[in-house]
């Protein structure tokens, strides 16, 4: 269990809104709630100000810090989505299964129930939440509307028993490196393959065409089974 687990805290990196980047939803606007901490410490983490020793975050104690983190969501939500719109919120990190599940829980109820109080002059859609997670550790799940799992290399062993739940599941791969076999599920999955890229953005598509060339061929070998998708993010230079 992650010390994070513990602590009678919420702990936030940043809170942001932007176009997702990568798998099944990449385009779609969003607001991302970036949650502190993950025992993972992967060399190619595009958040590494949200895992590493020392980083910046903002905690949120116990029931009434989950309580000001849902309202502050909420503000940031009333101020993008407009009318008639499909409001999403994603929940990413670091990685959010390592926060406090009792009060993770909280955020997620009161999120919801603030949203629709606040909503019902402006008559968005229903509010969408979204969770990214690495799938080592998985206790809140039932509560979120669309689960992506990004099973990594060094946390495999972990997420056999836990990838169930996922609606999409999204897999780093490096060149020459070959899908991972019990990710094909009993289940039909979104199964995406994200090619493994490097920083800084600069020759950002001369420095990774080889990773993108190999997640193609891998695709393609797949017959069917696995789709691609990139990082909209690093290509188009936007958080």
């Amino acid at each position: 269990m992650s010390k994070l687990m513990e602590r009678d805290a919420l702990e936030v990196s940043e809170m942001f809104t932007s176009v997702q980047g990568e798998g099944v939803h990449a385009g779609r606007l969003m607001t991302f709630v970036r949650f502190f901490g993950c025992s993972c410490a992967c060399p190619w983490c595009d958040s590494p100000c949200a895992r590493e020793e020392g980083g910046h975050f903002t905690s949120y104690a116990g029931e009434a810090g989950a309580r000001q983190l849902a309202l502050e969501v909420v503000r940031e939500l009333k101020d993008t989505f407009v009318k008639g719109s499909k409001p999403v919120v994603c929940l990413t990190g670091g990685e959010p299964m390592e926060q406090n599940p009792k009060l993770f829980r909280l955020f997620v109820k009161f999120l919801r129930e603030f949203w629709y109080e606040h909503d019902s002059p402006r008559q968005c859609d229903p509010l969408k939440i979204h969770m990214e997670t690495n799938g080592r550790s998985m206790h809140s799940q039932n509560c979120i509307d669309w689960v992506t799992v990004s099973p990594k290399s060094n946390v495999i062993g972990y997420l056999e028993g836990n990838y169930a739940c996922a609606d999409e599941l999204k897999y780093v791969l490096s060149p020459g490196e070959k899908l991972p076999e019990f990710v094909y599920p009993p289940d039909p999955k979104l199964l995406m393959v994200m090619p493994k890229t490097t920083y800084p953005f600069e020759e950002y598509l001369n420095q990774n065409m080889g990773s993108y060339a190999w997640a193609a061929k891998s695709v393609k070998e797949s017959g069917g089974v696995w789709g691609m998708t990139g990082r909209l993010q690093e290509i188009c230079k936007v958080r």
